[in-house]
């Protein structure tokens, strides 16, 4: 009777859709007591497939875990059942999968547990299937309307599709349940008491969510003005600390330094108006009027009665230049007075086109154009380059010091005092502005914060204006941009392990250089190769009130963007850092004391990613932890806190079995398997380590 139904699929569909129709119960069972026999038949052990799923008679090796090795049958089920993508991914997540599934089931073997094929017969019949240790609902897959087991949907949607016969795909089950019962025998080990998971409770719904606005010092910092007068000012109250600065960093910083020159810019932008007509690629001429081409490619020689094309117009930024740079050769005018007056970005030109001391070899000027000049001047103190021409625009350069060996605090007064004077004016000008608008959020009869900023799109990295980002990769895809700072960037990503904000510093330069998108010259930053010793620590500076007025006179800034208010959280109460911002215990603190839609009384300082910020903060929403919606929950959340501990306990313990196994040289891959082929045909080694992806 089975075989005939074997023979004669149609019969075997007419009699279940027949029976379904008439709902005749007793017919029911006797349709499944044959698909049952079919089933028995087709999936015991005379079926041939009980063993393939390991070597034996010259099957060809594949993966060995321990002492035992596998062959192609299992393979193609563990690569087959990993979807679709591409052949690198697959591998590795196939032999994740069948890693895990042996050690649990050799382990199960070595404690004496047994699957036979009854057991196997019965859940593939009930609908229950394992891959990979994933438990898969099988009625989804080969059962009629998800509801009757059909014997040739298995066989056409199941077993064939990954390469097995039925007693292979049998083999394979048991396999997979021989795992499935370790790993339950391992998780039992977990266990959770009601004390614990009241207070796993009490954090999760023990939060606040916020609206903030961050004032960030970098912001204030790429945008200041500082003029020598500035740092003048500075050092006169602050001289101590400068001294401070350099003994602290005397024996890395300021010993045995490398030859380096001081460097003056003078930048003017190229006129738009001066920008010669474009050229075909061809000749280098503009195309026709008709928008026709030369045949063959060929240029057309102008008609004779043609007249000449006028030459293209001298840029009057160039001839500025010129004329500037005489004035300078002939004493009129000191190269820093002309850098004030006619550089394009502002902030250097406040500094009489001071680029810092940098190094002669490797200056960091992005743009080799630019390196090349400096090179014959290095030499010549005091004399101006001839102007350079970039497709930015037109510079001079001039070198007016040169210095090299151990550094006194004389020498290293003026850019030591810079770079202390640009940190400490920004962080005061950050600090009054997070100060005046928690003020005016405070005035009257108060404000909220998504009243008075614009919301931030997205939630932005802790402390970063998004103005003050730079696309490293952006960079990276400028053909304008020199292959020399490139290769820098190249290196800065590798070195930081991340993209994002690009800020460039140096020690000994008189103020702290940020790359910016956009800026008002587009000429690029300067840079140092050498990098800077990490300082020491500093003892911790007494707490000091943020609200207090500060009688600092401040520089010029150029206009700051101003912040958006970012909706944070839910945060509970033990985390140290604000999502989003950065850290601040003080912060978190305090919110926790605050009620639904309350300001903070007082800003508070975060430390960033890339330095600080200050932070004015209003909550928005209290949660507290609430007893009753505890109590209709207790069970089920003292079964997931068991049910969690119990997986740390099987990833932790085939963590350990996989480290053993793979220090002893008992994990061995056919290298055939970690290779992949590109879409050129090229073989690439897949990187596969047995451990990493047991998590």
């Amino acid at each position: 009777m089975p075989r005939s139904l074997e023979r004669h699929p149609r019969r075997e569909n007419i009699m279940l859709e027949t029976t379904r129709r008439r709902g005749a119960t007793v017919a029911l069972y006797l349709i499944f007591g044959i698909l049952i026999a079919v089933f028995v038949i087709n999936f015991g052990p005379q079926s041939g497939g009980s063993r393939q799923g390991c070597t034996g008679g010259g099957a060809q090796l594949t993966v060995s875990i321990g002492d035992t090795s596998y062959g192609m049958p299992t393979w193609r089920w563990a690569f087959n059942t990993r979807g679709q993508g591409r052949t690198g991914q697959r591998t590795v997540a196939a032999l994740d999968g069948l890693l895990r599934r042996e050690l649990l089931a050799q382990e199960a073997d070595a404690r004496g547990l047994r699957v036979n094929d009854a057991l196997i017969d019965e859940k593939i019949k009930e609908g229950e299937i394992w891959i990979l240790t994933q438990k898969v609902d099988g009625k989804q897959i080969y059962f009629e309307d998800g509801e009757f087991f059909n014997y040739k949907m298995l066989e056409r949607n199941l077993v064939g599709r990954f390469g097995l016969t039925i007693g292979g795909f049998k083999h394979e089950q048991r396999r997979e349940v021989l795992a499935a019962m370790m790993g339950e025998i391992l998780r039992s080990g977990g266990q959770a008491s009601r004390d614990e998971a009241r207070a796993q409770y009490d954090h999760a719904h023990d939060t606040v969510t916020i609206d903030a606005v961050a004032f960030p010092v970098e912001a204030y910092k790429a945008k200041e003005i500082l003029t020598d007068a500035d740092v003048d000012r500075w050092l006169a109250g602050h001289e101590a600390e400068a001294k401070a600065r350099y003994e602290a960093d005397k024996s890395t910083v300021y010993t045995g330094t490398p030859k380096k020159v001081r460097v003056r810019r003078v930048f003017v932008a190229r006129t738009v108006d001066a920008t010669p007509p474009p050229a075909t690629p061809a000749d280098g001429a503009a195309p026709p009027a008709d928008g026709t081409t030369p045949a063959d490619g060929a240029a057309e020689a102008p008609a004779a009665d043609q007249p000449a094309p006028p030459p293209a117009k001298p840029d009057p930024a160039r001839a500025k230049l010129e004329a500037a740079r005489a004035d300078i050769v002939a004493g009129k005018k000191s190269f820093a007075d002309v850098a004030k007056a006619l550089d394009a970005d502002a902030a250097i030109a406040a500094r009489g086109g001071d680029l810092g001391w940098l190094l002669p070899d490797a200056p960091g000027l992005g743009s080799q154009t630019l390196a090349d000049a400096l090179k014959p001047i290095v030499d010549t103190q005091g004399t101006p380059s001839p102007v350079v021409e970039t497709d930015k625009g037109y510079y001079l350069l001039v070198v007016d010091g040169v210095r090299e060996g151990d550094l006194t605090f004389d020498q290293v007064r003026a850019e030591l005092g810079a770079t202390l004077a640009l940190d400490a004016y920004a962080d005061e000008a950050a600090r009054r502005a997070a100060v005046a608008a928690l003020d005016e959020a405070r005035a009257g009869t108060g404000k909220n914060l998504a009243d008075m900023f614009e919301p931030a799109t997205e939630t932005p990295g802790p402390g970063v204006n998004p103005e003050q980002q730079l696309d490293l990769q952006q960079l990276l895809d400028d053909p304008n941009l020199g292959e020399d700072v490139k290769e820098q960037i190249r290196q800065m990503i590798q070195q930081q392990g991340r993209s994002g904000a690009l800020i460039r510093e140096s020690a000994d330069v008189p103020a702290s250089w940020q790359a910016q998108a956009g800026g008002a010259s587009g000429a690029p930053m300067p840079v140092t190769e050498e990098p800077v010793a990490a300082k020491p620590a500093e003892p911790a500076a007494p707490p000091r009130d943020l609200m207090k007025a500060s009688d600092e006179v401040l520089p010029k800034f150029e206009e700051v963007a101003k912040p958006m208010v970012s909706r944070l959280g839910p945060m509970p109460r033990d985390r140290k850092d604000v999502t989003g911002l950065g850290e601040s215990p003080e912060l978190i603190a305090a919110l926790f004391e605050l009620d639904d839609g309350n300001l903070a009384d007082r800003i508070y300082q975060v430390k960033t990613r890339t330095g600080s910020a200050y932070v004015v903060a209003q909550v928005i929403k209290r949660e507290r932890p609430d007893d009753a919606a505890f109590a209709t929950q207790a069970d089920d959340l003292v079964a997931q806190l068991a049910e969690e501990r119990g997986e740390e306990i099987v990833t932790a313990w085939l963590k350990n079995r996989c480290e053993v196994l793979r220090e002893t040289g008992k994990i061995r891959i056919q290298k055939d398997l970690l290779q992949e082929r590109d879409d050129k045909g090229t073989v690439h080694q897949i990187p596969y380590d047995p451990c990493a992806g047991i998590q």
